[in-house]
């Protein structure tokens, strides 16, 4: 737990001029989420950030009473971390795993997915085979855990420059989400029937992840609208208008 703290404090430095600024009243609630992660959270083909995750929020924070932004944009490794170290922030959409299980409020869960690796069917592996991952994403988090070393893991900050590199035969295969990975490879105009599964990771659950040290009023907030949403059939009805079926994916 020591060593996860210093990473994040470290990570503090390298936050944007406006992020310290913006994060200075604490008394606002503040939401991030990342644009790679579809069917959750994404931007359209209009330009507006949309998906289940989203929808969520949304409907969330519209019945807040509650000071609050709208939903901010960021890369995930700076979205994770800023949530990690401020009071009164929220992140969607997060994978609970265990080494980050000490750092967040868990609201949820909202469905699951697959964690995998992906290979290039043509291409064979030796058994030090090299994997690029999203810095600080759970694919990344789990190949840590699983033992595979600095020298193994290649750090991205998104998932489309770690298909590059399997592509470019920069990295020997390529660890996210299998929802993720289909979309990536269709945007890039490429046939997933090319690649295959290397190994299945896990299969986790999606969250909402608030700071630990967020205001007892807007935890309770969020856990209530979540339950609501969820025995309502709100969530249920998402997954259906995004095309999303979790048994596909576990």
């Amino acid at each position: 737990m020591k060593k996860i703290f210093s990473i994040l404090l470290l990570s503090l430095i390298s936050l944007p001029s406006f992020a310290h600024d913006y994060l200075g009243n604490t008394n606002i609630f503040r939401i991030f989420t990342e644009d790679n992660f579809q069917p959750f959270n994404y931007y359209n083909s209009e330009g507006k950030l949309e998906g289940i995750s989203v929808d969520i929020a949304e409907k969330i924070l519209a019945d807040a009473r509650f000071k609050h932004t709208n939903i901010t944009e960021l890369p995930w490794a700076r979205a994770y971390h800023t949530v990690a170290l401020h009071r009164n922030t929220g992140l969607f959409s997060i994978y609970r795993i265990p080494v980050r299980e000490e750092l967040f409020e868990w609201v949820g869960p909202i469905t699951s997915s697959k964690l995998v690796i992906i290979k290039r069917k043509s291409t064979m592996l030796e058994n030090n085979y090299t994997v690029a991952a999203v810095r600080n994403s759970a694919s990344f988090q789990t190949l840590e855990e699983k033992g595979y070393g600095p020298d193994r893991i290649l750090s991205v900050n998104d998932a489309r420059l770690g298909l590059n590199l399997l592509n470019r035969g920069r990295a020997d295969a390529w660890a996210l989400t299998l929802t993720t990975a289909k979309r990536i490879i269709k945007e890039s105009q490429l046939d997933f029937n090319d690649y295959e599964v290397l190994e299945v990771l896990n299969t986790r659950d999606i969250y909402f992840a608030l700071n630990k040290q967020t205001d007892p009023k807007i935890k309770e907030y969020f856990h209530k609208k979540m339950k609501e949403l969820k025995e309502s059939g709100f969530i249920d009805k998402l997954l259906e208008k995004y095309d999303y079926n979790p048994s596909i994916y576990k």
